[in-house]
């Protein structure tokens, strides 16, 4: 297996913090973390929101490891996540969200075209 480029290696660090975002924010919801106002018991919406916030820590940091150890499976749901993002970002941009959206839209684009790039699907043991 060929190294790790560079750009995947700040990808999966960026999924290793997200991943601790929400696991963080999560039991935050739950009540297990208090800095500052803490929240009443977990409850109805209180409740699914933190678990769902804990399902997709652990989710991004699975794809984070996967993605360090370049498993294709992590380079496919990067890509389907960068259009994601790309979708909400046009759609925003549609409704008026201005030139200071711009950014938003650019940063899944740029995402896209290095996951598309001939060495990176390389690295991943992808075709070219």
């Amino acid at each position: 297996m060929q190294s790790r480029p560079v750009g995947v290696t700040v990808l999966a660090i960026l999924s290793f913090v997200a991943g601790i975002v929400y696991l963080w924010n999560g039991l935050d919801l739950l009540g297990y973390l208090i800095f500052g106002p803490s929240h009443p018991a977990a409850t109805g919406t209180l409740f699914w929101s933190g678990v769902f916030a804990i399902i997709l820590g652990v989710i991004w940091l699975a794809v984070g490891g996967a993605l360090w150890a370049l498993q294709p499976w992590a380079w496919m749901f990067a890509f389907i996540m960068a259009i994601f993002g790309l979708l909400e970002s046009t759609f925003t941009l549609i409704a008026g969200g201005g030139p200071t959206y711009f950014g938003m839209f650019l940063f899944p684009f740029i995402i896209l075209i290095y996951l598309n790039s001939a060495s990176t699907k390389k690295a991943f043991g992808l075709p070219e």
